[in-house]
């Protein structure tokens, strides 16, 4: 069965995801209940893998280029689930165009003019 390519991607139910959570900390707490020592680890793992994937986050989004940051956000727009926000709009030379305050706009008025009626 084919699908048009602008159908919309399966979503799980919020009971699905329930249940594949459910069944995931069941896994680990049979796992731990039979062998102690590997629960211990499954547990360290739970707490420190989230951990240090923010701190790189974080080394990246405050230490790294611009290009390095953006690439960070976008990975988190990705792990939300969000959209990419749209494109700026592009010159004739292939540049993005920057949208500026207009001149009829508040930010456009001189100081002069501003106490005046």
């Amino acid at each position: 069965m084919a699908t048009s390519p602008t159908a919309e991607p399966r979503r799980r139910t919020v009971a699905g995801r329930t249940c594949a959570a459910a069944g995931s900390l069941a896994a680990e707490g049979a796992a731990g209940y039979w062998h102690p020592a590997l629960g211990a680890a499954l547990a360290a793992a739970d707490v420190i893998v989230p951990a240090v994937i923010a701190l790189v986050l974080l080394a990246a989004i405050l230490r790294g280029s611009a290009e390095m940051c953006e690439r960070a956000f976008r990975l988190l727009r990705w792990i939300a689930g969000r959209a990419e926000p749209p494109a700026p709009p592009v010159g004739t030379d292939g540049r993005a165009v920057v949208q500026r305050a207009g001149a009829g706009g508040a930010a456009g008025k001189s100081s002069s003019a501003v106490g005046r009626s």
